[in-house]
């Protein structure tokens, strides 16, 4: 019994004297706009390497926490319907894939290897993740995380740069940058027609980027080079132009990538800006957020951007090393910030310590 207790305070003392524990960062008042106005945004979560994934282990209990991986320059950016973030890494050349509810992260295995991997695109309804790879278009199921097929060869793409699955028609949309198209393919890789080819006028693309779907098939292009996104009705007429090139808000000087969630706003990031936009479906300007920095909820070169059904946003703030989450609130969402925030004050006018208020960075309340 007596040595039994020795070696239970023996544990003890080696949990307390490890190493310091990792603790997350207070994310709390990172809201868009910035009070009085009605809060729309706020910042929910930043990653920076496994430690803001994983579940902690008993040996990161006794020696202190070690870090697995570190995102370097992540790129591209997709989720899917079971929580899974898919995130391509340019600078480790890997793409991984993190899940917060099951607390894990993993490489995705790609038998060609991995050659400057950038955009990602999933679609849910058939399983399926296409992933950008040495100038080609890898598919892999979801469901196994296992490599299906290659779409293109040799030549076929100059630099595949965005995808949108459209689950109703059973195809896929790569965006060529430098090969200054748009096509359509079906799941099993076959070439449809092309919706975009190169030039300046409405219809046209000059290095287009990032690619993203409504609920309805309308195909929304980041047309980076001529400063605009243009949207696309499913057979391929063009709806509606917007967006020029210009720095006051609603306009582009580097736009990325776009996603769309489901009450049909997008979102445009703009790595010279810093900053992701909001727009309606007209193009009219709703909110930015961010400006260029490292600070939490600022950006440098945001690249890949997604959106979930849940309007959870994830950012690749590729120069930052990370990955910020950022959830689009609702009116019940912000009156649960309220209700809590009153609380909060609450229990400090009962006894709770003052602290004095720190300068805070743009987006803090």
């Amino acid at each position: 019994m007596k040595k039994h207790l020795f070696l239970l305070a023996g544990l003890l003392a080696l949990i307390g004297c490890s190493g310091p524990q990792y603790k997350p960062p207070d994310l709390s008042g990172y809201v868009w706009p910035r009070p009085p106005e009605k809060a729309r945004v706020k910042l929910e979560k930043v990653i920076y390497t496994d430690l803001d994934v994983r579940r902690i282990r008993s040996s990161d209990l006794l020696f202190g926490e070690d870090v697995g991986f570190g995102f370097w320059k992540p790129t591209g950016i997709a989720v899917d319907n079971n929580g899974n973030i898919y995130v391509s890494d340019t600078g480790r050349l890997k793409v991984f894939v993190l899940n917060l509810k099951n607390r894990s992260f993993a490489q995705l295995n790609n038998p060609n290897g991995w050659s400057l991997p950038g955009a990602l695109g999933v679609d849910d309804e058939d399983r399926l993740l296409a992933a950008a790879n040495n100038n080609l278009v890898d598919i892999f199921d979801l469901d196994t995380k296992q490599y299906k097929f290659t779409i293109g060869a040799a030549g076929d793409f100059k630099r595949p740069a965005g995808f949108a699955f459209d689950p109703e028609r059973k195809r896929l949309y790569i965006a060529d940058s430098q090969g200054q198209c748009v096509k359509a393919y079906t799941l099993d890789g076959k070439y449809i027609s092309t919706i975009a080819g190169p030039g300046t006028k409405p219809g046209q693309v000059f290095f287009p980027l990032g690619l993203s779907l409504d609920k309805e098939g309308r195909l929304y292009v980041v047309d980076s080079m001529n400063w605009r996104v243009q949207i696309f009705n499913p057979d391929g007429t063009l709806l509606k132009v917007f967006g020029e090139h210009g720095d006051a808000p609603g306009m582009f000087v580097r736009p990325k990538d776009i996603a769309v969630n489901k009450d049909g706003f997008l979102l445009v990031t703009d790595a010279a800006f810093g900053n992701f936009q909001v727009f309606d479906i007209k193009g009219n300007l709703y909110l930015y957020i961010g400006t260029p920095g490292k600070g939490f909820g600022q950006f440098t070169l945001p690249e890949g951007i997604a959106v979930g059904d849940d309007d959870k946003v994830y950012v690749a703030d590729s120069m930052n090393s990370r990955i910020q989450i950022f959830q689009l609130l609702t009116d019940s969402d912000y009156k649960a910030m309220e209700a809590a925030k009153g609380a909060t004050v609450a229990n400090a006018a009962a006894g709770g310590a003052a602290t004095a208020e720190k300068a805070q960075p743009a987006g803090k309340k």
